[in-house]
């Protein structure tokens, strides 16, 4: 069966998926063991620098309601789901000197979600946050 939303046809079998980063999504900006990242840096300073004054510290919250956000993509029959990886969150002084051993227990949220979605016949893909951890960036100041 072809699906057709408009003037548009999905062939069957088309793959529907949704993507997220987790700096736009995540909350926890400092739980867990992470280091700050050159974004969280940035949005502290305050001033004009980011529209109202934001920053990513709550966003979407998807660090702590990680499976109401599943239960949505199963809600929503997506096949396929990409998420990221905070650099800061895995590797919170920008070095592999400390890996945050958090972020490997069999209990955290995103390995627990990566395992969710391939129970929920959703494919994981995972990818890493490209926003460089502010300790990496003072030890390396041509890296961007």
């Amino acid at each position: 069966m072809e699906l057709v939303l408009g003037n548009i046809a999905f062939p069957v079998g088309f793959a529907w998926g949704a993507a997220t980063a987790a700096y736009q999504i995540e909350e926890g900006w400092n739980a867990d063991g992470k280091g700050p990242n050159v974004w969280d840096i940035f949005t502290h300073q305050g001033g004009d620098r980011v529209f109202r004054n934001q920053t990513g510290d709550v966003a979407c919250g998807s660090y702590t309601l990680w499976e109401e956000d599943l239960k949505c993509i199963k809600q929503l029959g997506l096949t396929h789901y990409c998420f990221s990886l905070s650099w800061s969150r895995l590797l919170p002084d920008g070095t592999t000197g400390f890996i945050n051993q958090k972020d490997r227990d069999p209990g955290h949220a995103e390995l627990e979600a990566t395992h969710w979605t391939i129970e929920s016949s959703s494919q994981p893909c995972i990818s890493s946050s490209h926003h460089l951890q502010e300790s990496y960036q003072e030890h390396h100041p041509d890296a961007s």
